[in-house]
């Protein structure tokens, strides 16, 4: 085991090497894949509503998962952008306040044109995130009906990977330009 020192110092640069960012939304997306595979294999099987309870959680963690490796991306991003956001001893969230810390659709808007097909990924991704991956309900029933009305955002489509896939492709390769040009500084 190292020193305290040596443990900040690797803190720090593995903190700010957005490489490590992407490793880490990469994995949470691949294994969004996978599950989605078993959502699949399971609509093709049986009715969905036959196993209403393993349908909801398969959904529920793919979407989550999906939500997270898109938190990691777009926020790896950032920290390509910005590196001194992470010193030896901390990561300087005081930029990422929206929806407590999860608000990615506002993060990524900030960074990139959106399409709307993707701005409307994000939002639900968002919501998993938030809640609706981990929870039952959310902390008040103002965002819940927000949830349900004008239009339900709890929902999966095939789709959402196509689109997810066309926006991970755009972020990552931000993340590299980014990473490429510091590195080029250096």
């Amino acid at each position: 085991m190292g020193t305290r020192n040596e443990s900040e110092e690797l803190y720090e640069l593995s903190g700010q090497e957005p490489l490590i960012w992407l490793e880490k939304a990469q994995g949470l997306r691949y294994c969004a894949r996978i599950l989605k595979e078993k959502l699949l294999e399971m609509v093709n099987d049986t009715s969905p509503a036959s196993r209403r309870i393993e349908t909801l959680g398969v959904v529920s963690s793919t979407l989550l998962l999906l939500g997270l490796a898109f938190e990691n991306l777009i926020k790896g991003v950032y920290v390509a952008q910005h590196p001194t956001l992470v010193d030896r001893r901390r990561l300087d969230r005081s930029l990422w306040q929206s929806d407590s810390g999860h608000g990615i659709l506002d993060f990524a808007k900030a960074m990139t044109k959106l399409e709307p097909d993707e701005e409307e990924l994000l939002d639900r991704l968002q919501e998993y995130i938030v809640w609706a991956g981990r929870f039952p309900i959310p902390t008040n029933s103002g965002r819940y009906h927000q949830n349900l009305s004008p239009v339900n955002r709890h929902h999966f489509g095939t789709a959402d990977f196509i689109i997810a896939d066309r926006l991970f492709a755009k972020f990552e390769n931000q993340l590299m330009s980014f990473r490429n040009a510091r590195a080029a500084k250096t």
